[in-house]
């Protein structure tokens, strides 16, 4: 009898040991599928690898700066996507240092007057090869309005734009070329008339396509110490990308108003003019109508030449830029 009930009680721990057992396997593998699920759910919400998750965009754009320091040149290139909301400001960015793809052109040499800056004699000029901006948006998670269109549409106010530059010793009459990038849709140049100078824009006109749009700031004196200009609209984004990239930083040194004007006074069909010397500062609006495109393929940077016109630049440039934008949607 005590062996019968020694077996009874090894088969009730046998059988005791199975159903734990069997307790245990049905825990892990209902929590082995409850992690599958989980990384089910997860895969139909993270995006791809390679992408990135992108918010609210009412506005994207690419901006280009050269800067002059150690007696060359430097040249960043940006492309951002930004929101208004609640304020205006950037979402994403991709930026890249191109100064390896600008090369000296021309028949004589940039001079350097100082370490940061260099002197344009009307026989050189500097070319950059510009990546594509649909490319860099892709690889920020977003496709423009136009699609893999060589060209997006954009709405006048609808996202920054503006052009800059901080120049010295121009001399010469008539239209020179600062910056231009035509099959990207922009291009500036100073008008220059004696002693007065108006800073010119132009972009590249939506209806009917093709040919340029120009906008021409009021006079502005050209001052021995040198001077610094601004002029572009949605005054908010501006100010936003502007400050997010530290683009027009040289403006603080000498009158920090800027902001506050082009936030208060440049929206909409409005372009903002500013123009700061060490002897004075001028700025302005003016309205203006007609839409708009920039080029979404890649380009070429010219600095102080145009292929358009074959004229050059002379004059000394410590600082400019564009950045042209466009509304999002």
């Amino acid at each position: 009898m005590m062996g019968e009930r020694l077996g009874l009680a090894g088969s009730d721990c046998m059988i005791a040991e199975e159903i734990g057992m069997s307790t245990h396997l049905r825990h892990w593998r209902t929590l082995l599928l409850s992690a599958l699920a989980l990384l089910a759910l997860l895969g139909t919400i993270v995006p791809a690898t390679g992408a990135r998750a992108v918010g609210n965009v009412d506005w994207f754009g690419w901006g280009v700066n050269v800067d002059f320091q150690h007696s060359t040149w430097k040249v960043r290139y940006v492309t951002y996507l930004g929101s208004n909301l609640p304020t205006p400001h950037v979402v994403a960015e991709d930026v890249e240092d191109i100064s390896a793809q600008c090369t000296e052109e021309g028949s004589s040499n940039l001079s350097y007057p100082t370490a940061d800056s260099a002197y344009f004699d009307g026989n050189v000029y500097i070319q950059c090869a510009l990546p594509s901006v649909r490319g860099a948006l892709a690889n920020l998670g977003y496709t423009p309005p136009s699609g893999d269109q060589p060209f997006c549409p954009c709405t006048l106010g609808g996202g920054p734009f503006w052009v800059d530059g901080q120049v010295r010793q121009l001399s010469g009459t008539g239209s020179m070329p600062f910056l231009d990038a035509s099959d990207r849709g922009v291009r500036v140049n100073l008008l220059l008339d004696g002693t007065k100078v108006r800073t010119k824009l132009e972009v590249t006109r939506t209806q009917p396509p093709g040919g340029f749009i120009s906008y021409a700031s009021p006079e502005w004196t050209i001052d021995s110490a040198g001077n610094r200009t601004l002029m572009g609209w949605d005054g908010d984004g501006i100010v936003a990308v502007a400050d997010h990239f530290g683009w027009l930083n040289y403006l603080t040194d000498t009158d920090p108003g800027w902001r506050s004007f082009f936030k208060a006074d440049v929206s909409g069909n409005t372009i903002g003019y500013w123009n700061e010397s060490p002897t004075m500062t001028m700025s302005g609006t003016s309205n203006i109508n007609g839409d708009y495109r920039i080029g979404m393929n890649g380009g070429t940077l010219y600095i102080g030449y145009s292929p358009s016109t074959g004229r050059y630049l002379t004059g000394e440039i410590k600082n400019g830029g564009a950045d042209p934008g466009c509304s999002g949607a």
